[in-house]
């Protein structure tokens, strides 16, 4: 069988389009792979962080709950000490009248 310059160039064809076919198909199989790396770096980036911001309310939460408890004691003593000068005045005032 003898091939033709024609048929040699179908021939020839052919085969840059099946490897360019192929080429084509690598590439997007290795950019899909780049895109799902990208996908899960940025899904483990989310987590992580959405865990940061957790941990940083529970610490605010834990801290106000102490000053608040803090407060309330401080005013508790502030509250007993006008207590007793509010009583160390009203004798002072009952000595005085007798």
């Amino acid at each position: 069988m003898v091939i033709s310059d024609m048929d040699e160039l179908t021939i020839a064809a052919t085969i840059l389009g099946i490897l360019v076919s192929g080429t084509s198909l690598l590439t997007g199989f290795v950019g899909y792979l780049a895109w799902q790396r990208s996908k899960t770096r940025k899904e483990y980036a989310a987590e992580r962080d959405f865990n940061h911001l957790k941990r940083n309310y529970e610490s605010l939460t834990v801290n106000v709950e102490g000053l608040w408890r803090q407060t309330e004691e401080f005013h508790r003593d502030a509250q007993r000490q006008l207590d007793r000068i509010e009583l160390r005045l009203s004798d002072g005032n009952t000595n005085a009248g007798e």
